[in-house]
């Protein structure tokens, strides 16, 4: 089984899987945003996660820390960063 990184609109989103698909207009919708997603390889990391995201971040590592480009006041303790990426999880 893949897992995809896709950007959905939130409102298609709602619609999808909170009340159901209900046209095809919406089912194209999301099989195109499908269809542009960025797979992630298996056994992904979160920093694997965020590079699929941010397809254009610079990265540095140094002192137990990694930084990004995405914000000077951004980093994540490099222990996560290399970790298994589950979903849902926060503790960067």
């Amino acid at each position: 089984m893949a897992k995809i990184v896709i950007d959905i609109d939130d409102n298609l989103y709602t619609r999808l899987f909170d009340n159901g698909v209900t046209d095809a207009a919406d089912m194209l919708k999301a099989y195109i945003a499908i269809r542009k997603g960025t797979v992630l390889p298996k056994n992904a990391t979160n920093g694997d996660v965020i590079k699929a995201l941010f397809p254009n971040i610079t990265i540095s590592s140094f002192n137990g820390k990694t930084e990004t480009s995405l914000d000077k006041h951004t980093d994540f303790r490099t222990d996560w960063w290399d970790a298994p990426y589950k979903a849902g999880d926060t503790n960067a």
